[in-house]
């Protein structure tokens, strides 16, 4: 038998008996003005915000008399549907399955005649060997691939595995022409980063990012303000020529 989608007069009074009983407060059983005015208003009679659904223990025990939708609670508490699905999950969480297990990945290679669709496989190998700087999730998100369908298959498929694990291996030592710049946010080639150490490791920004900082430094003068005489910073690539600190400038 399905869920009830309206409760019945019965019901409803049933409920309200209910409801009285457990001494509930709300406006359903302490406000016969109930539906003529919004739930989240004072009732302009009683003068007054009444509270629209029960405590979570006596909403737990209408749910186990009463298999109702949440739009049917919604109806006779005059409130909304999803108040009631926030009250509902509360007492009834919702616990999430993952999609991807060892079951469904084996429907999942059935439904292709038994093989491993492995386009969506190489197109991600090859996105680790252009760029093995990037982190792995970006790459399979890039290559439309759910990570833990990917844990399956490299537990599953030995080819994968192994041109994987070769590929990690080899990370370190691929030849990085091209880095990724922390600021401009763009990738340049590595001979416009600069180097430090004996390791030459490169910098985490380019040489003109670096270049622009110190060109904006220079930008940078400091005025006393003429009205209490303090010390400020005005940035004359900003074109604001202040006499008076912030403090002192009219807004």
């Amino acid at each position: 038998m399905g869920k009830t989608k309206q409760f019945s007069i019965d019901d409803i009074d049933n409920i309200k008996k209910f409801l009285i009983s457990q001494n509930s407060d709300t406006a359903l059983v302490r406000c016969s003005h109930i539906g003529t005015y919004q739930s989240k208003m004072k009732c302009p009679h009683c003068n007054k915000r009444w509270k629209r659904l029960p405590s979570e223990s006596v909403f737990k025990e209408l749910t186990e008399l009463y298999e109702a939708t949440d739009v049917a609670w919604a109806d006779i508490f005059s409130t909304d549907r999803s108040s009631v699905t926030r009250l509902r999950e509360k007492i009834n969480p919702k616990i999430k399955k993952p999609i991807w297990n060892q079951q469904r990945y084996e429907v999942e290679i059935k439904n292709n005649d038994g093989f491993l669709d492995r386009q969506p496989i190489e197109d991600f190998l090859l996105l680790i060997q252009k760029f093995p700087n990037s982190n792995v999730d970006t790459l399979l998100k890039v290559a439309g691939i759910n990570q833990e369908y990917f844990k399956l298959v490299l537990e599953n498929d030995s080819e994968t595995r192994n041109k994987y694990n070769t590929f990690l291996q080899l990370k370190e030592t691929f030849n990085n022409d091209y880095l990724f710049c922390n600021s401009c946010k763009i990738r340049k080639r590595s001979n416009l980063f600069k180097k430090f150490g004996v390791e030459k490791i490169p910098a985490k920004v380019c040489k003109t990012c670096i270049n622009e900082r110190e060109k904006n430094k220079e930008n940078i003068t400091i005025y006393p303000c003429k009205k209490c005489g303090e010390d400020f910073k005005v940035d004359l690539s900003e074109n604001k020529n202040y006499i008076f600190c912030k403090k002192h400038r009219e807004i």
